[in-house]
């Protein structure tokens, strides 16, 4: 009897063993396998954490992209605006230039003409002055005298010489002829915007304007045709009366600038 239940206890205490083996060694996988899907499951997050953060990342990357795009596009608008802009006003400037000197053409030519038309009318006066001169010089010889008459005496290159009335009425003619003629010839200029000289007319530089052969010689006629000349030119350029002034519409030389000029004295 002692016998049975000693093997009794042996066996319930043999089964007690392998159940107490089979539990721990059943107990062992199960916290593996807790274990392992823990750590799936941490991968599994860190995986989708890392696709977000890649998502995220690749949508900024798009979002900066854009915007430097759009940046570039902007900066190539204002550039091609800003080239515009230096072309058409360089065009802008070429143009004005060339109308200015288009102007100025027109301009010169409108001078040139004005300066002929004003030669060719002074051409026609000179012709009338001269046919004029001729029909006195004409009365003068059919018409005068020889008598002398009243003498006077004028000093011309530090020398004295002697004429008639008929010779002192020449030269105050000489006078106011080269007044005249002077005149034309500064307003002319100043018109034409040229320099001050009267020295460049022919008409001074010729001097025998409207002489007429007679009383007097030719140098002195043309040294008091000079004498007016000047200071018509300088009244003509300038723009003023100095030296003489208008009557009926006919500049004539001032009486007292004319005696002065001659210097002429009465002998008789």
């Amino acid at each position: 009897m002692k016998t049975l239940h000693r093997h009794r206890l042996l066996a319930a205490l043999a089964l007690g063993a392998l159940l107490a083996t089979g539990f721990s060694v059943s107990a062992e996988p199960a916290a593996a396998r807790d274990k392992d899907r823990k750590e799936h499951r941490k991968d599994r997050k860190e995986q989708r954490q890392e696709r977000r953060e890649g998502r995220r990342e690749a949508r900024q990357d798009r979002r900066e992209d854009r915007r430097e795009a759009k940046q570039e596009r902007r900066e190539d608008r204002r550039e091609a605006r800003q080239d515009n802009r230096q072309v058409r006003a360089r065009i802008a400037q070429r143009q004005a230039s060339q109308r200015a000197h288009q102007q100025r053409i027109r301009s010169q030519q409108q001078a040139r003409a004005q300066h002929q038309a004003r030669q060719r009318a002074y051409q026609q006066r000179l012709r009338a002055e001269q046919a004029r001169q001729a029909a006195q010089r004409r009365a003068y010889y059919y018409s005068r005298h020889y008598s002398p008459g009243t003498s006077y005496r004028y000093n011309y290159g530090g020398r004295w010489y002697s004429t008639s009335h008929y010779g002192a009425d020449v030269l105050r003619a000489a006078v106011q002829r080269g007044y005249q003629e002077g005149l034309r010839a500064g307003r002319s200029d100043r018109y034409d915007r040229w320099g001050y000289d009267h020295r460049r007319s022919r008409i001074w530089i010729d001097g025998s304007h409207g002489f007429g052969g007679r009383y007097v010689s030719r140098a002195d006629y043309a040294h008091y045709f000079r004498q007016g000349f000047q200071r018509g030119y300088e009244d003509g350029f300038y723009g003023r009366g100095r030296y003489g002034s208008y009557v009926n519409g006919e500049a004539i030389i001032i009486q007292a600038v004319l005696e002065a000029i001659l210097g002429l004295q009465r002998l008789g």
